[in-house]
Formats: structure tokens, sequence, C-alpha cells
């Protein structure tokens, strides 16, 4: 008994394997040598290959997408970042500035605890405005 290397199939002699092999498989006699095409494409190495090269292909033009967005989010996160330090700064700066006209008003007077609810509103809207200035002045640098 003889068997065929290609797909296990069982003859009684090298003459029934040699007509199998050019029939079944495309090949030229019972040593199994293909003269054209291999029995299926997927036992073709040559197009393995090429089936890996595609993937790793593939896969490469999802890392540079990937590696595209990563690099976009950190541009963003780095302009966010820099926009919170401004208004960090602004903030400061306008309670900064609140704070000196509080004290200055405080020293010309004594019972500066007792001053009336209209001048607490004037100090809160003259911080508001001062904000609203520092920031009009620092985005137009």
């Amino acid at each position: 008994m003889v068997k065929c290397d290609i797909c296990g199939a069982t003859f009684k002699n090298t003459q029934g394997l040699g007509g199998h092999m050019k029939l079944a498989h495309n090949a030229d006699g019972p040593s199994g040598q293909h003269s054209v095409l291999p029995p299926t494409l997927e036992e073709d190495p040559e197009l393995s290959a090429i089936k890996r090269e595609v993937k790793v292909a593939q896969y490469n033009a999802e890392l540079v997408k990937l590696r595209a967005l990563m690099e976009h989010w950190d541009e963003r996160l780095r302009k966010t970042e820099k926009e919170n330090g401004i208004l960090h700064e602004l903030i400061l700066d306008s309670v900064d500035t609140a704070l000196a006209q509080a004290l200055s008003f405080s020293k010309g007077h004594a019972e500066w605890w007792r001053v009336p609810d209209e001048q607490i509103r004037s100090w809160v809207n003259n911080f508001a405005e001062n904000i609203e200035i520092n920031i009009r002045n620092k985005s137009t640098r």
C-alpha cells in the first residue's frame, strides 16, 4: 500500500498513486512534484508569506492612525493645560486687585466690617469687571 503525502489517500501501488496525483493534485507522477499549482492555495508557502505581509501592512497602517490620533489628543491636552494656566493667572491677578482695593478701603475706615451692602456689591462688581478686563488684556497679547 502507498499513501498520498498530500491528502492521505491510500493506493495498492505507485501507478494508482501516480494517476491520483495527476487527477487530484495536478502533480507529475507518484513523487508528488507539482507541475503548475499546489493542491490548495492555503498550502502555497508564497501565498502564505504574502498574506502575512498584507496583515503586517494592515496592522502598521492602524498603528500609524492610532499614533496620529494620540498626537492630536496630546496637542489638545497641551492647549487645554496652557489655557487653564492662563485662566488661573487671570483669576489670581483679579483676586490680588480686589484684595488691594479692599485693603486700601479698610485702611481709611476703622470699622471696615460695617461696610454697607451697597459698597460690598460695588466691590463684587469691580472684582468681576477686573476679571473681564484682565482676560481681555491678556487674550490680546
